[in-house]
């Protein structure tokens, strides 16, 4: 996976825009498709932000760059970055779509008429 495969190659060869051979020879198919294939299982409940989906995917990738071999760069010695998220969340019991035509005003219904 292309995440895990860069920084290899910055660390490996700071002083050229090619990667060495002996980091191009690592590079599988088959390994970018296991990595693939576990970041998009549902196991990872969509990796939402701030859900245990996204704990574990953050996790498995942390794991990967220490088995690497590369050295922390996040704050605290840490592999990880703190960004602020905003989460908004639709309550829709308390959302409402109406359209008006002429006099005509229906509101219309959540998962019947709009999402």
């Amino acid at each position: 996976m292309l995440l895990l495969v860069v920084p290899v190659l910055a660390q490996n060869n700071p002083d050229s825009i090619l990667p060495a051979d002996s980091v191009l020879e690592r590079i599988r198919p088959e390994t970018i498709r296991a990595h693939m294939n576990f970041l998009a299982d549902d196991l990872l409940e969509g990796r939402g932000t701030g859900t245990r989906g996204y704990q574990l995917a953050a996790n498995y990738v942390r794991t990967q760059f220490e088995a690497m071999g590369l050295k922390p760069a996040g704050l605290d010695s840490s592999y990880y970055q703190k960004v602020p998220f905003r989460r908004i969340s639709l309550l829709p019991q308390g959302s409402s779509v109406s359209v008006k035509n002429g006099t005509q005003q229906p509101k219309l219904i959540y998962e019947k008429d709009f999402v």
